[in-house]
């Protein structure tokens, strides 16, 4: 089932930033995408039965560079996340992830992906009342840039 539509939709940089970042970085984090090129986010998040949630964000910026450059920063942030997390890559997407085995405030476990296609910036992040499921967000990733590949052409 959808998330509720306030948690979901078309977004400008404000939302966005609120939706995504911490407190303590929202003000730094807005200034900085909107003046990087940030035009507009879109996510979409699912909830299943058995508690397994996920979001996809797609953010569109001026260029692909701009674009790029965010996934540079996320997965470069992905990289330096202290132990117990674990950073991988996903070459299908020439993506970075990382996954934690700690359990959330909300009991569960966070697998998240980011990539870059073109000046979209995607960002895929599951929850998961059991062990981190890399395979699962691994594969909406990659169905998410299939997606927009297609929608190109």
């Amino acid at each position: 089932m959808h998330y509720p539509a306030k948690n979901t939709g078309y977004m400008n940089v404000a939302g966005f930033v609120k939706h995504v970042y911490q407190k303590d970085y929202q003000s730094y984090e807005r200034a900085f995408l909107a003046h990087h090129g940030f035009t507009s986010a879109y996510c979409r998040g699912w909830m299943a039965p058995d508690g397994f949630e996920s979001d996809i964000w797609l953010v569109r910026f001026s260029t692909g560079g701009q674009a790029r450059y965010e996934y540079q920063s996320v997965a470069s942030a992905f990289k330096w996340e202290k132990s117990p997390n674990v950073a991988f890559s996903d070459p299908a997407v020439a993506g970075e992830g990382t996954m934690s085995p700690e359990k959330s405030k909300f009991n569960k476990t966070v697998t998240q992906i980011a990539a870059s296609w073109g000046d979209m910036f995607i960002y895929v992040k599951t929850y998961s009342p059991g062990d981190p499921d890399k395979i699962a967000t691994m594969t909406l990733m990659q169905q998410e840039m299939q997606l927009l590949i297609q929608k190109s052409q």
